[in-house]
């Protein structure tokens, strides 16, 4: 019987050769050509649903496995409205940063940034200034 204080063995995942090839050709038809991608995922959540398929592993171990290989996909940008900008400004200077993204559901570096780049640090200080 397992006791609470002992660690957990550490899984240990199996990749066949088609895992790796399906792998390895995606990574190379993304660097070289769109023309030629017959039965090749087109996307990094296809890759991932194939690698399930054909490993038989959990999705976490195939993300971990392509990006082992060499696979790293951007984050996505979601860009800043105007009124989520004004929300900032209002927000930023009663609230941490930290609470601020959290309500506007950001990252706080994303709120620091957007706060330097989009000139609100200045309106900050002269907002400031101006409060009685």
């Amino acid at each position: 019987m397992l006791e609470g204080n002992q660690p957990r063995k550490r899984r240990v995942f199996r990749w066949p050769g088609a895992a790796r090839e399906t792998a390895r050709a995606y990574l190379h038809e993304r660097l070289h050509s769109e023309e030629s991608r017959r039965g090749i995922p087109t996307d990094l959540k296809s890759l991932i649903a194939k690698l399930v398929e054909v490993s038989g592993n959990p999705s976490d171990a195939c993300r971990r496995f392509v990006r082992q290989i060499g696979i790293r996909e951007k984050q996505s940008y979601r860009p800043w409205t105007n009124k989520e900008q004004q929300k900032l400004l209002d927000l930023i200077v009663s609230q941490p940063v930290h609470q601020v993204a959290l309500l506007l559901r950001r990252s706080p570096a994303s709120v620091h940034s957007m706060s330097r780049s989009g000139g609100l640090s200045d309106r900050m200080n002269s907002r400031a200034a101006s409060a009685p």
